[in-house]
C-alpha cells in the first residue's frame, strides 16, 4: 500500500497574522515544503517590498526556502475591463480569482494532490476558519488536489489580532503599513470602511486615484460600483470637505466659558 506524501504549505499575505503563523511554526519546528505568497497586483506596494525585502530573508534563514509569489492569470484591471470593480454586499469575485484559482492552479502545474496548508486564521476568526474549511474540499477536487488538510496554528493556540501583531513587533516582523491600517489586504477590497478609504485617500493619492479611475471605468462599461451606498468620487468631495472644515474650525475663537474662566 502506498502512503500519500501530504506537501506542507505556508500560505501567507505579509500582514501580521500569517507572519505570526510563521513564528510560531518556526518555534515549533515545522518541518515546510513551501512558503508561498499570492501577489493579487493589487497589493500595496509596501507589502510586496515587505515581503521580498523583509519577510523572504526571516523565510530563507528559519526554513531554507524562498517565498514563492503566485500570481493571477489576468491582471486585475483586465478582468474589471470584463466584468467591471468588484462589488459589496454580494459581487466580490476578486478572492477567487486573484487568490484561489491561481493557487490551486499552481499546485496542479506542481502535481501537488496531498495538501497541509496552515493559514493565519486567528481566534477571532474562528467562523471563517470552519467556513473555509467546509469549503475547501470542494474547491480543490476541482482543480485535481485529492486532499487537503487545512490548520490554522493561532486559533490552535488561542492568539486573536493583537497577539499575532504583538508577535511580529517581538521577532523583529513589524509591518509598517500597521500605522495606518487596523488590517492590511489589497488596497482597493469593496469590504474596507470608509475610515480606511479615507486613510487611503490622504496618505497613499495615488493608489487612491487608481482605484477610483478602475471604478469610473466600471460604472460606464458595467454599471457597477465598489459599494451600493458610494462611489470613490463621492468619497473624495467627502474627504476635501472634512478637511476644508476642520482648517476653519481652526481659526474659529471659541468663547471660554464662565466656569474656564
Amino acid at each position: 500500500m502506498v502512503v500519500a506524501k501530504f506537501v506542507k504549505i505556508a500560505s501567507i499575505s505579509g500582514g501580521k497574522d500569517s507572519t505570526a503563523m510563521l513564528i510560531l511554526l518556526k518555534e515549533q519546528g515545522a518541518k515546510l515544503d513551501y512558503v508561498v505568497f499570492n501577489n493579487t497586483g493589487i497589493e500595496f506596494p509596501q507589502q510586496v517590498h515587505y515581503v521580498r525585502q523583509k519577510l523572504a530573508p526571516w523565510v530563507k534563514e528559519n526554513f531554507g526556502l524562498e517565498i514563492i509569489e503566485i500570481h493571477p492569470k489576468e491582471p486585475f484591471g483586465l478582468q474589471v475591463k470584463k466584468h467591471g470593480v468588484p462589488f459589496v454586499p454580494v459581487g466580490r469575485w476578486c478572492c477567487r480569482t486573484l487568490k484561489k484559482e491561481p493557487f490551486y492552479l499552481w499546485l496542479k502545474e506542481k502535481g501537488i494532490k496531498y495538501i497541509d496548508l496552515y493559514q493565519g486564521y486567528t481566534v477571532d476568526e474562528i467562523l471563517r476558519f470552519k467556513n473555509a474549511r467546509r469549503k475547501v474540499k470542494s474547491y480543490a477536487r476541482k482543480f485535481g488536489v485529492k486532499i487537503v488538510h487545512l490548520y490554522a496554528p493561532l486559533i490552535d493556540l488561542g492568539i486573536g489580532e493583537k497577539e499575532a501583531l504583538e508577535l511580529t513587533k517581538e521577532h523583529g516582523l513589524y509591518n509598517e503599513l500597521y500605522d495606518y491600517f487596523d488590517r492590511t489586504g489589497c488596497y482597493l477590497c469593496p469590504y474596507q470602511s470608509i475610515n480606511d478609504w479615507r486613510t487611503l485617500f490622504w496618505n497613499f493619492p495615488r493608489l487612491f486615484n487608481t482605484a477610483k479611475k478602475l471604478e469610473e471605468m466600471s460604472i460606464k462599461e458595467h454599471g457597477k460600483k465598489f459599494h451600493s451606498n458610494y462611489t470613490l468620487g463621492e468619497l473624495e468631495k467627502r474627504f476635501r470637505m472634512e478637511k476644508r472644515q476642520s482648517n476653519l474650525l481652526e481659526f474659529v475663537e471659541i468663547p471660554l466659558t464662565v466656569a474656564e474662566r
